[in-house]
């Protein structure tokens, strides 16, 4: 029996593929049109990124149905990647569309749950949702799988998202722009009908897709939630050639200036958004390389080493460990003041009191001089006089990026905990987030069920919860989880990967003889 919010999932995927059908039908013109001018209009974007030093291959777009940003970075940089979509017919359309615009390249095709993103952690640069957020009723959890796959440093780009108008009734929805009767063309184009209604996606609306309305300010508030840098771009256009605000509109807003100017017209006449978000995940230690911060993993194992530590006032002790037992003594500074370290249970591991002067801020610089010994740190557990609140700063290799597309793929059904978890370190937040989704097992946490919560995800330092990788078969092209043994085999060129109760929900043909499941 699902739950309401798994209910609530499988029914907006369920509106999804029933309002893309129609691309079973064969190419409609429209779409055609559609996608040669985005093809035209964002070709200069993407570009830009390129020549900025963005990296965009492998990349993965979201939401991407018959992948107007995917051919365009396949085709005109090259590059490699995945478009993935819950909609199969519109998937499959994408190598028409692509022949009429005489593309010769395809990516990759995913039909997967935005939600539940068959990826590995880490794993991809790029990550492009194009009109697509608003589909859903809460896009935290996309957003949040989305954070979760791009690498540290990697690039969200997003953009055509439709901005809630403030200064409407909202009265009703109009059908797409170019169904709408002509009486209600003129009041669009004379700017009455937008103070009445909401324009587009009544269609969309009745087949069952979800069609949410978000303001300006709440688009911010979900991006800088998951993002630690979000560069906001407005688009204040209900079409490519009718502006949100009318004459009398802009007119009134143009002593803003043209930056105010559009983020007011686009507050409150609607519009779109548009979004560079990155993921740049704060460090709580690092080493200092004459005085560049560096990861922990890159310090040398002998000689004096300084490293600068985030804390916070209630951390009182500090342990210190090493990826070996110590077999000499070594000296210990904090802000330059000598300390005395004492011995653990572990032999590889030291603990310091923090001196009362550090204790206040939230940053130390720790120098430890092991001499000609090797002692090569692998991390610090920072915790209060009672082993409570404790902060783990792990010494983690880098992040294993794809080197293409089919090298990011992770199987559906499977959720593992790998060999970097130190549940003992952590204090195990995995734990309250999860539910009785992990038990201890040592010093490790060991998956007990198949799905563990976005929030255990998310809340471990080490990343070391995340799906298994998927390996390819030369001989066949299929793809195999060694976990739980699911083979994954395409039909007409798409992998379908999908949890079991998506899959059966979904699509009554999902059967043994598309994908394998044992």
């Amino acid at each position: 029996m699902p739950s309401p919010t798994q209910e609530r999932r499988l029914r907006q995927m369920r509106g999804e593929v029933n309002f893309r059908r129609f691309h079973a039908l064969g190419p409609d013109p429209r779409t055609l049109d559609y996608l040669q001018l985005c093809y035209e209009q964002r070709r200069g974007l993407f570009r830009d990124l390129a020549l900025r030093g963005a990296a965009t291959s492998p990349f993965l777009e979201s939401g991407a149905e018959t992948g107007a940003n995917s051919l365009l970075l396949t085709n005109d940089l090259q590059a490699d990647g995945i478009a993935l979509d819950i909609s199969r017919d519109a998937l499959a359309a994408m190598p028409a569309y692509a022949e009429r615009m005489k593309l010769a390249r395809l990516p990759m095709r995913l039909c997967a749950d935005a939600h539940r993103l068959p990826l590995r952690n880490n794993s991809l640069p790029l990550a492009i949702v194009w009109g697509t957020l608003h589909h859903f009723v809460d896009p935290a959890p996309v957003l949040a799988e989305i954070r979760r796959v791009l690498a540290p440093g990697g690039l969200l780009a997003i953009g055509d998202e439709p901005v809630r108008r403030l200064l409407s009734l909202h009265l009703a929805r109009t059908r797409t722009l170019h169904s709408l009767p002509p009486w209600q063309r003129v009041l669009l184009r004379g700017h009455v009908l937008p103070w009445l209604v909401d324009v587009d996606g009544a269609e969309a609306v009745a087949a069952g897709a979800t069609e949410m309305q978000f303001t300006r300010g709440q688009y911010k508030r979900m991006l800088t939630d998951h993002f630690e840098e979000v560069l906001l771009s407005d688009q204040p256009y209900i079409t490519a050639d009718i502006r949100a605000a009318g004459p009398l509109g802009r007119a009134l807003l143009a002593p803003l200036g043209a930056s105010l100017a559009a983020k007011a017209e686009v507050t409150l006449f609607g519009g779109a958004i548009g979004a560079h978000c990155r993921k740049l995940p704060t460090p709580t230690a690092a080493w200092l390389d004459e005085g560049v911060a560096r990861s922990l993993s890159t310090a040398p194992a002998q000689g004096r080493r300084h490293f600068v530590l985030r804390k916070r006032a209630i951390h009182r002790q500090l342990e210190i460990l090493f990826a070996a037992p110590l077999d000499a003594a070594m000296r210990v500074f904090i802000d330059d003041q000598p300390l005395t370290p004492t011995a653990t249970q572990r032999p590889d591991r030291l603990r310091v009191a923090l001196p009362e002067a550090s204790k206040p801020h939230s940053m130390v610089r720790l120098t430890i001089d092991a001499g000609e010994a090797n002692a090569e740190v692998s991390g610090f557990v920072l915790s209060d006089d009672h082993g409570g609140a404790v902060l783990w700063s792990p010494a983690l290799p880098p992040p294993d990026v794809a080197g293409k597309a089919s090298g990011a793929l992770a199987c559906p059904h499977c959720m593992t905990v790998n060999n970097r978890c130190r549940a003992d370190l952590c204090g195990r937040p995995c734990l309250t987030h999860a539910a009785g989704a992990l038990r201890i097992e040592g010093d490790k946490a060991v998956a007990q069920a198949a799905e563990i919560p976005p929030a255990a995800v998310a809340a471990c330092p080490a990343s070391a919860i995340d799906r298994p990788p998927l390996v390819q078969r030369p001989e066949t092209g299929d793809f195999t989880c060694l976990v739980c043994g699911t083979d994954f085999a395409p039909q007409d060129d798409i992998f379908t990967l999908l949890d079991h109760e998506s899959a059966r929900e979904l699509f009554s043909d999902f059967t043994g003889k598309t994908e394998a499941m044992r």
